[in-house]
């Protein structure tokens, strides 16, 4: 998939947006939509395949009330990937 199809879908553009200048968990993310979880973790997954997102996995320290899960050992979280042009000019 290309970077313009990834974009074209609106609730990719809306996780982006929720991204901007922040890192959330795939849960804080998911809170703020009217589908599942596993269906926002297929979006993530495709903005993190096209570039435009990183992912961060946290160990044991990782805050567990942050990623929706009270026996949490490891926290995933997101966030938007700089853009950097890869031409010169």
């Amino acid at each position: 998939m290309e970077v313009f199809e990834a974009i074209a879908q609106p609730k990719r553009r809306e996780i982006l947006r929720l991204l901007s200048g922040r890192e959330l968990s795939a849960g804080e993310i998911a809170s703020r939509f009217a589908v599942t979880q596993p269906a926002i973790s297929q979006h993530l997954k495709v903005l993190k395949d096209v570039g435009l997102v990183s992912e961060r996995r946290e160990g044991n320290e990782a805050d567990p009330e942050r990623c929706g899960r009270r026996d949490s050992r490891r926290c995933t979280t997101f966030s938007p990937r700089s853009c950097q042009p890869s031409w010169t000019g």
